[in-house]
C-alpha cells in the first residue's frame, strides 16, 4: 500500500465515515442509543445539533447544545496530522488533556441539568 493510500485509509476515510454516519443519524432522526439504553445523556449528546447550529453561525445555540462543539475541528486536525499540531509534544498533549477535561466538565454539566 502506497503512502497516499495508507494516509487515506487511516486518516481521511475514518473522518469521512464519522461525518457520513452522523449525517445519516441526523437525517433519519435516530435517537441516541446510549440515552435509549441507559436513560441518561451520553457525553456527546447534542454535539451534532451544536455543530449544525455553528454552521448556521448560531454560536449561542451551539454552546447551549454542547459547549465543546468548537473542539471537533481540532480533533479532526489532530487525526489528520497524526496528533501533531504543534512541534512540541507537550503542547499536543496539553491540547488533548484540555479537550478531554472540557468534555468531562461538559458531561458533568449535562448530568446536573438532566437530574435537576
Amino acid at each position: 500500500m502506497g503512502k497516499k493510500s495508507r494516509f487515506f485509509m487511516t486518516r481521511i476515510f475514518p473522518c469521512l465515515a464519522v461525518l457520513i454516519v452522523d449525517s445519516l443519524i441526523n437525517v433519519f432522526r435516530i435517537p441516541c442509543m446510549y440515552k435509549t439504553i441507559f436513560g441518561i445523556p451520553c457525553p456527546g449528546c447534542g454535539m451534532s445539533r451544536a455543530l449544525l447550529a455553528a454552521l448556521r453561525l448560531d454560536f449561542g445555540e451551539a454552546f447551549r447544545l454542547h459547549a465543546m462543539f468548537w473542539s471537533m475541528p481540532l480533533i479532526f486536525v489532530l487525526i489528520l496530522t497524526n496528533g501533531k499540531i504543534f512541534r512540541k509534544r507537550w503542547m499536543n498533549l496539553a491540547l488533548l488533556i484540555g479537550i478531554g477535561a472540557g468534555f468531562l466538565a461538559n458531561y458533568i454539566w449535562q448530568l446536573i441539568r438532566f437530574f435537576s
